[in-house]
């Protein structure tokens, strides 16, 4: 069975037409203008009849501002997919960009994605395995987990999986490549109209 594939990638914007065996992209809602994919990008990804998901971060070390950080991150972003048209069911993804090392900052980090997740569109959590584990008995699923920091264990609440090599032919640009658990809508990806 051939694996569904997408890239992420921040600053680099993969030329859609290049993307190749990848069946989408994850692209970034940040505060950073430079690191947003534009509108023209979108309609350019959904033109070659891929998918396009987004996921929220300024900086790594945002989630440790906790619920209040993530209430008025959750706002921005939904307020970004608004202006952008997202659709309004489309889950966002906030990231959690870094290792969690104790239980407080688990709590910190959960605390961040729960507000992120309350606000508007559905939220997901970006992180590794033990964060996805712990969003997932919080009631949060279908998240994103990175090899970083995961060792060998890939959760079973996981909807992507971002893996630290590519198998697909290179495209151009910096960019991490992921394996979709299911179809491309329940990982979070919009997806053109037919």
């Amino acid at each position: 069975m051939t694996e569904l594939l997408v890239i992420d990638e921040a600053w680099t914007k993969t030329p859609a037409d290049r993307l190749g065996a990848y069946q989408g992209t994850f692209v970034y809602i940040s505060r950073d203008a430079t690191k947003c994919a534009t509108d023209a990008y979108i309609a350019a990804v959904h033109a070659q009849g891929k998918g396009v998901g987004f996921v929220f971060e300024d900086d790594a070390a945002r989630w440790r501002g906790g619920r209040p950080t993530g209430l008025v991150d959750g706002q921005f972003a939904n307020a970004w997919a608004d202006t952008h048209g997202l659709p309004a069911d489309l889950p966002l993804y906030a990231a959690v960009d870094q290792q969690i090392v104790s239980e407080a900052e688990m709590l910190t980090a959960l605390a961040y994605i729960e507000a992120f997740a309350s606000v508007k569109r559905p939220g997901r959590g970006y992180g590794d395995y033990a964060l996805v584990e712990r969003l997932a008995a919080a009631g949060i699923g279908h998240d994103w987990q990175t090899v970083a920091w995961s060792g060998l264990h890939v959760s079973s609440h996981a909807a992507v999986f971002q893996r630290n090599f590519h198998t697909a032919p290179t495209v151009p640009g910096s960019y991490d490549e992921d394996v979709i658990f299911g179809a491309l809508a329940d990982a979070g990806m919009w997806l053109a109209a037919p």
